[in-house]
């Protein structure tokens, strides 16, 4: 089951702004007003699955086609995805790893990637994210 957050439904209405290439007014970044952009979309979206490896070993999805097949089975359209060994281990190489996985399943799968405070020290890591 995904439990979803005030802060993760601004977050998904922030993202389906930007597919639109528009920037929401401000008086739609209401709680109300964001449930009511979200009820024009026909699609449901989950926000917070992880793949991959983590800690504890497997997550509940190690591959994306196991997330995808967990998605058609409930009937959601597309889902924000983030990784586990970008989480546990290290971010750097958790985000590549996940774009890749990623690609082919860009139609449905949505790359979100972990930054954290310690990544300021890898190389190249903030160049990655501009």
């Amino acid at each position: 089951m995904y439990h979803i957050t005030s802060a993760d439904l601004f977050s998904l209405v922030a993202l389906l702004y930007y597919e639109k290439g528009q920037l929401p007014q401000k008086s739609e970044l209401s709680l109300a007003s964001s449930l009511d952009f979200l009820l024009m979309f026909s699609q449901l979206f989950a926000v917070n699955p992880f793949i991959g490896s983590g800690i504890t070993g497997d997550g509940d999805f190690p591959t994306p086609e196991a997330l995808l097949e967990h998605l058609d089975y409930l009937g959601i359209d597309r889902c924000l995805v983030a990784s586990l060994t970008a989480r546990d281990y290290a971010p750097a190489c958790g985000n590549r790893e996940l774009l890749e996985l990623l690609a082919p399943h860009r139609d449905r799968l949505l790359p979100c990637l972990i930054l954290t405070p310690a990544a300021c020290f890898e190389d190249g890591e903030i160049d990655f994210f501009r």
